[in-house]
């Protein structure tokens, strides 16, 4: 057993939570929607051992790998007329949420869902539109996230989208009928059990205890409070925010609660690996 530590020695770090969100969606194009875009065929996965400091792009009139377009670059239409269309939703911010979510559901007129799994991404690093929200003062520190959220869908549209490029990541989707949430790992990801780790720290596929504070929400998603646990974790995924040896991002799954959980999900943790020795291996 080993107690994971940070890059500056720390024991202690932040835990994080996420979840599967559903987004309403349209199949076709019409005034005030905006599209969700599948994987364009240029895109690659950066080798990490080349050493570049993004983790998805395309090659430049050189062959030389940079990163793909902005978020704000795709909404102004770099993407438009290639066919790349998955459907169209309302809010940026619901996309947004989506693309930090990494996985979600696809809700239609009619009932209809589809799965939406993470598909590659541009290559740029994740920025907190909330924080700089609250860095200039537009919102107060301490604000609860969702409201934050609905702070973002309440202004016009044309504010929305310009608050909401902020963030200049953008993830593509794979479209499935149906299905579970998988993480980088390969695996069905684990309500209250799948962790994402940096895997430049943690290796994936790993055993390990967590012991933070969690939120505590109902079924119809009203938060009822805070409180201590302690479980074991299983190392399955990873994102482009979480960074660090004590540095988790725990999936909650879907539904109500899970969002309020995971949206309200941020405590200091501490983490023991469980690691095989190395003679039960030989034997």
């Amino acid at each position: 057993v080993f107690e994971a530590v940070g890059e500056d020695g720390g024991r202690e770090g932040t835990i994080t939570g996420y979840y599967e969100p559903e987004i309403l969606a349209q199949p076709f194009a019409s005034e005030g929607l905006i599209p969700v875009y599948s994987r364009p065929p240029e895109l690659e996965r950066v080798d990490p051992g080349l050493g570049l400091d993004f983790d998805y792009g395309h090659r430049d009139a050189e062959g030389r790998l940079e990163p793909f377009y902005s978020r704000a670059e795709i909404a102004q239409g770099a993407l438009s007329g290639r066919g790349l269309e998955l459907f169209w939703t309302r809010h940026p911010t619901d996309l947004m949420v989506l693309q930090t979510q990494g996985s979600g559901w696809a809700l239609f007129p009619g009932g209809s869902r589809r799965r939406l799994s993470f598909d590659g991404a541009n290559g740029h690093r994740f920025r907190s539109v909330g924080q700089r929200l609250i860095d200039c003062g537009l919102i107060a520190p301490g604000t609860d996230p969702i409201d934050i959220l609905r702070y973002l869908r309440s202004r016009s549209p044309e504010r929305e989208a310009e608050l909401v490029n902020i963030n200049p990541r953008y993830v593509f989707f794979a479209s499935s009928e149906s299905g579970a949430a998988t993480g980088a790992a390969g695996v069905e990801l684990v309500p209250g059990r799948s962790v994402a780790v940096d895997t430049r720290h943690l290796p994936l596929g790993l055993s390990a205890f967590l012991m933070s504070r969690r939120p505590v929400a109902g079924d119809d998603g009203r938060l009822e409070g805070q409180r201590d646990f302690s479980r074991f974790v299983f190392t399955h995924d990873v994102g482009s925010a979480i960074r660090g040896g004590v540095r988790l991002d725990l999936f909650w799954g879907a539904g109500p609660r899970a969002q309020a959980e995971a949206h309200r999900m941020w405590s200091p943790g501490k983490l023991w690996v469980l690691v095989l020795r190395p003679d039960a291996l030989i034997n």
